[in-house]
């Protein structure tokens, strides 16, 4: 029928309901590839991430130690007292007591000034070849100078010369103030000061005192030998003036506290000179050993070390914290002509520069040198007969650096080429070796490394 034309004929088919709205997984070729480069990225965004905290670890690191073992120190160390003779930085050792006194000296007046200060002195012999002379200080109310000449007679005695000052408000003090001859042992000879161990309330009851050793004039062409003298003066600056033509101390210590220790001059086979907050200044000469130890202050020396024993080297030792070190050394620098020699050179020091020139030595030494800081330029120049192996380390941004200015004289006079060998280990370290070329049979291998953080580290060749 018409009516039909527009309707199927087909038989009726169920209509299914449309599926519900889900997500479905497409695979699309090449997706698992993009997948694999997106992970690459992570991992290699990660390992730039983490070698730039290493890189900045390795950077900080010795900054940070330090700054938080100095704070740590600073919370557990107690406050250093000037007056506590109990926190000085000395090595233990006995020593003689108010008890020990084996007489009292008698004081003499001087006239009065107008000044408002009285003035006294006194006087002790001691015997100048004793085994040891010594000079001591306990209490808090001493402070003074301590001098050394040589003005005295030809006797076999040095005097002790000692002169006070005190105003009239520390006359409590004075009273119950000692000034003896002391005598521990046999062969020990010395004078001791001591003064109340109440709380200081001020200059106002400190008893100034200047005590002067007068050593005996020798002979004409000859040299005094002193076998040891030792000081234990806190507060008490020190001088000694030029005595290295005409003295020798078999052993030398001297150890203040806030004072400098100056010496114009000395020849000691040992010597040790101790202080903090001093400065330590002057020129040396030893066959044995020296040591300048103070904090928070600089040293600044010329040292002429001397050996002839290169079984038993000559050994320079300089330490400070918070203050520069400046020294020239010279090695067996009246005997540049005899090859041989062994020596050792240690500096070191905190957030200060260090600057260490060695002027001379002979051909064929052994050297062995450290210098050590942070924070602060080092700088070492070593002699040309230096031969052996060195090592710089410093920061990364602050490379070490190893000058060789040209050509210099062969120490045996023989003609021969100095051969310098540098090697960058990373960048903040470097590590070499110089020598003459051709080496003599009795050459020696000795080391000089230089030490810093955040300055550069030069060795001059």
């Amino acid at each position: 029928m018409d009516s039909d034309k527009g309707h199927s004929t087909e038989p009726f088919s169920p209509q299914h309901a449309p599926p519900r709205y889900q997500s479905v997984c497409v695979p699309v070729e090449g997706l698992h590839v993009g997948e694999e480069v997106r992970r690459k990225h992570i991992r290699r965004r990660r390992f730039w991430h983490f070698t730039a905290c290493a890189a900045l670890l390795l950077l900080f690191w010795r900054p940070i130690v330090y700054n938080v073992a100095r704070f740590v120190s600073k919370l557990t160390t107690k406050h250093w007292d000037p007056d506590d003779l109990c926190q000085l930085p000395l090595r233990p050792q006995p020593m003689p007591r108010l008890s020990d006194c084996e007489s009292v000296l008698d004081w003499t007046t001087d006239p009065g000034r107008d000044d408002g200060w009285f003035r006294a002195h006194t006087t002790l012999r001691l015997p100048v070849d004793a085994e040891e002379l010594f000079f001591l200080s306990r209490g808090n109310f001493a402070h003074g100078v301590f001098v050394v000449d040589h003005s005295g007679d030809s006797s076999d005695d040095a005097v002790a010369i000692v002169g006070i000052e005190y105003a009239r408000s520390a006359e409590g003090v004075l009273g119950n103030t000692t000034v003896c001859y002391l005598h521990p042992s046999e062969g020990q000879h010395g004078l001791g000061i001591f003064t109340p161990l109440w709380p200081s309330d001020g200059l106002k009851n400190r008893l100034e005192f200047s005590i002067t050793l007068r050593l005996p004039t020798p002979a004409s062409n000859e040299v005094l030998a002193i076998n040891k003298l030792k000081t234990h003066l806190p507060l008490f600056v020190h001088h000694l003036p030029d005595l290295s033509r005409t003295a020798i101390f078999k052993y030398l210590s001297l150890t203040s506290t806030n004072s400098p220790l100056t010496v114009e001059a000395i020849s000691a086979d040992s010597a040790t000179l101790t202080t903090v907050n001093g400065v330590i200044e002057g020129t040396f000469t030893t066959n044995h050993s020296l040591e300048l130890i103070t904090s928070n202050a600089p040293i600044k020396a010329e040292v002429h070390l001397i050996n002839t024993d290169e079984r038993n080297g000559t050994r320079l030792r300089m330490s400070t914290k918070n203050g520069g070190i400046k020294a020239s050394v010279a090695l067996n620098p009246d005997d540049l002509e005899t090859p041989g020699g062994a020596f050792s050179v240690d500096a070191r020091t905190y957030n200060a520069p260090i600057d260490l020139v060695f002027t001379d030595a002979p051909a064929n030494s052994l050297l062995n040198a450290s210098a050590v800081s942070s924070n602060s330029p080092v700088r070492v120049a070593a002699h040309p007969a230096f031969e052996g192996t060195f090592e710089l380390h410093s920061s990364w941004f602050t490379p070490p650096s190893v000058v060789h200015n040209g050509p210099v004289e062969d120490p045996l006079g023989r003609g021969r080429k100095r051969n310098v060998l540098v090697n960058t280990v990373r960048r903040g370290a470097v590590r070499g070796q110089v020598g003459w070329e051709p080496q003599h049979r009795d050459a020696k291998n000795g080391h000089i490394g230089l030490e810093t953080s955040n300055s550069p580290a030069t060795l001059v060749l």
